[in-house]
């Protein structure tokens, strides 16, 4: 994985694929920090090349989903002092580009604790 673009070492790398769906997504981001960049990398002919991009520059604990459109959903931490949010954004060509991110919560965040909380997405 280190030749694909955005992907650097000590990075968690979660890859996002579906049975039966072309595209295979990797999101990658620095592990348990309070700002890290967040990369999505895509390929539609099985790692023969990539496409990466960076969804937010300041993003933690993202989590994705490939529906069976090929529709990439993803998740993610985003620290706004003082504002902590869980926002949500999505590709519907491949994974090529995403919409604008939503904040689906938004609250105030103490920076001297822990940051950030573990979050899971599933679509019915």
């Amino acid at each position: 994985m280190d030749t694909i673009p955005g992907i650097i070492t000590w990075t968690v790398n979660k890859v996002i694929s579906q049975k039966g769906v072309i595209p295979i997504g990797i999101l990658s981001h620095q592990p348990h920090t309070l700002w890290s960049p967040l990369y999505f990398s895509v390929t539609n002919n099985q790692g023969a090349t990539w496409i990466t991009s960076v969804l937010s520059d300041n993003a933690s604990y993202a989590q994705g989903f490939i529906d069976t459109y090929g529709i990439f959903h993803v998740i993610y931490n985003k620290l706004e002092l003082p504002d902590f949010k869980l926002m949500y954004t999505y590709s519907d060509d491949g994974g090529v580009t995403f919409r604008e991110p939503v904040a689906l919560f938004s609250g105030t965040e103490d920076v001297t604790g822990w940051t950030g909380e573990y979050q899971s997405l599933i679509l019915a």
